[in-house]
């Protein structure tokens, strides 16, 4: 692990691969920058999307499980006798 560790160090540290992109790192004006910046903007847009979905369906769930219990102990509360 600690062999692993130290290449991947020294890979980001001294390489000039890991150099940042054109959006972080270069001409804020060229054609590839504003690329760039639409495809990062589609990423995060359709993850939230994704990801909101997701949330939205456990909410309903969850909504849907309760709705389901609150009328199965009514009906029973109903049939009990005095």
């Amino acid at each position: 692990m600690r062999k692993i560790f130290k290449t991947i160090t020294i890979i980001m540290f001294l390489s000039e691969l890991a150099w940042a992109c054109a959006t972080c790192y270069g001409d804020p004006d060229s054609p590839a920058t504003y690329g760039m910046n639409g495809a990062i903007i589609t990423l995060l847009a359709v993850t939230g999307g994704v990801l909101s979905g997701v949330i939205g369906t456990f909410f309903s769930l969850k909504k849907k499980a309760k709705n389901f219990y609150v009328n199965q102990n009514s009906d029973d509360l109903e049939n009990i006798s005095i």
